[in-house]
């Protein structure tokens, strides 16, 4: 786990207990996880608990959101630039 950013550690480790017994919580996750040289980046993990080999496990399918989150940033600040536009009128 030494990939995950250690905001989001304990909240990974948790879901992934609760899964695991069984427990209904929501499929898909936001976390930052620390790639080369510290760059911080964030993902959108999705999993589902499974059987491997007789025994519970989970499946995760692991998507680097960095650009969906810049991208929304852009949006969010030509949204407000928007809005202080129209309050001036």
């Amino acid at each position: 786990m030494e990939l995950v950013h250690p905001e989001g550690l304990d909240k990974i480790l948790d879901r992934n207990q609760m899964r695991i017994s069984g427990k209904d919580i929501p499929h898909r996750l936001e976390i930052k996880i620390i790639h080369k040289q510290d760059h911080i980046v964030p993902i959108e993990v999705s999993e589902s608990k499974t059987i491997w080999q007789g025994q519970p496990a989970l499946l995760a399918i692991i998507r680097n959101i960095e650009e969906r989150k810049r991208l929304e940033a852009m949006l969010a600040k030509a949204n407000a630039e928007l809005e202080a536009r129209i309050e001036e009128r």
